[in-house]
């Protein structure tokens, strides 16, 4: 994704909430499932002065500054992401989409692999979503509505693949193939990942018929092959073998036939075309 310069803007929460309610920008209205929109609730402080510093942290990521200083915060404290500080309406998430920085939400993101409490359409006190913020300010910050929304529909994806929703999974990739081999940054497993950790040759095959799979996506380091063996699914593993050891053995003859070509001079074209 590209990242758009961010725009500075200085505003309280209470001046961010009555200006999104007398925007007349586009706002897309999506329904949002129950376990991804839960109110995000306050917690109690985890050190003595972790309030304060959450409030620090919290500042600097309104007013844009010292971003270093918030990303050292948030892998220290990746849940601080989504917490409200006291006497404030939106978490230091719903602060960072409102400045419309994507590689910021990118980084913010990536450092909530290890909490597995983070939902990225949390509420605020005002029962904002960070998808309802990005699409307020969509005629500045238009990157950022379409990177919350491809994350949402990601999610989405692999909701239903965790869940054992195929029928679903094979609908959103028939809309939206281009999503196949791509996971939000705080998800472990791509889709392929989900297939061969239950073992699901079938739909594997038949959702390949309408998208491409990329066969080297690693999960914790791990390859597909190797996930589908450590849960004893045998018939996937070999099948990806199969698929790999054929695509190696295509990639070696288009290279031997590009050598040929360029020592005799005479063009060779693949069957295929």
């Amino acid at each position: 994704m590209s990242v758009l310069p961010p725009t500075t803007t200085l505003k309280t929460d209470q001046n961010q909430i009555s200006t999104s309610e007398n925007d007349k920008t586009r706002k897309v209205v999506i329904p949002a499932t129950s376990s991804s929109s839960s109110l995000v609730q306050s917690s109690s402080p985890e050190t003595l002065n972790s309030d304060a510093d959450i409030q620090k942290i919290y500042d600097c990521a309104k007013l844009i500054r010292d971003w270093p200083e918030v990303s050292s915060a948030l892998t220290a404290h990746p849940e601080w992401l989504t917490r409200i500080p006291d006497n404030r309406q939106w978490a230091i998430l719903h602060q960072i989409v409102y400045s419309g920085d994507v590689k910021h939400l990118d980084e913010a993101l990536s450092l909530q692999a290890t909490n597995s409490d983070f939902r990225l359409l949390c509420r605020g006190r005002d029962g904002k979503t960070v998808r309802e913020v990005a699409a307020e300010r969509a005629s500045i910050h238009p990157t950022m509505l379409q990177c919350i929304e491809r994350l949402v529909a990601i999610d989405e994806l692999l909701d239903n693949a965790k869940s054992r929703k195929w029928d679903l999974v094979k609908q959103f990739i028939t809309l939206q193939p281009d999503i196949v081999n791509e996971k939000s940054p705080y998800r472990r497993y791509y889709l392929i990942h989900h297939l061969a950790y239950v073992g699901q040759l079938d739909v594997f095959k038949d959702l390949s018929k309408i998208c491409h799979f990329r066969l080297d996506l690693l999960a914790g380091n791990k390859t597909i092959i190797q996930l589908a063996r450590e849960h004893n699914k045998i018939a996937f593993a070999e099948h990806i073998e199969s698929l790999r050891t054929k695509s190696n053995e295509i990639t070696e003859d288009k290279s031997d036939q590009t050598i040929s070509s360029q020592l005799t001079g005479i063009k060779y074209y693949s069957s295929d075309f």
